[in-house]
């Protein structure tokens, strides 16, 4: 007897796919290139996400409309002070790791489904602030003199 799990189409066409989620990426390719609509200029990145099943390979698009995506991307692999000068050297992003929210886009056409980066995640930085403190001003007759320790 032949025994298979049978699935819709939505299935097959989302099987070996990342689930919806936050994943940490490496940064394998950055190459700037002009986009295929308008001419545009953006940075194409070439991504392993570390999914639970193993790495997952994803291509993803900085397009200049996209704003909070660029500077998003750029303080999650730690490079908000480049992101500030308005201009990028894709060799500053090979290599460099983050986290990425990765979607699934369905299949169009002949096209499956795939997975994309919808945004990164911005490293999360604790600002230490310094509490102010007052000087404590007493009339002496507590000075704390009579504490044996």
């Amino acid at each position: 007897m032949f025994k298979f799990t049978p699935k819709t189409e939505d299935e097959l066409d989302q099987s070996g796919l990342l689930e919806k989620g936050v994943y940490d990426f490496t940064v394998d390719t950055a190459t700037s290139v002009n986009a295929k609509t308008d001419g545009t200029p953006m940075l194409k990145l070439g991504l392993t996400i570390y999914g639970p099943d193993g790495e997952h390979k994803i291509f993803d698009n900085l397009h200049p409309k996209l704003e909070f995506k660029i500077r998003h991307f750029c303080d999650s692999i730690g490079i908000l002070k480049v992101y500030e000068t308005g201009q990028i050297d894709p060799g500053a992003c090979e290599g460099r790791s983050g986290k990425a929210k990765v979607d699934i886009e369905s299949a169009k056409g002949d096209f499956p489904a795939k997975n994309n980066v919808r945004d990164y995640v911005p490293r999360v930085v604790k600002e230490v602030r310094q509490a102010k403190v007052e000087p404590v001003v007493t009339d002496g007759a507590d000075d704390g003199s009579d504490v044996p320790w």
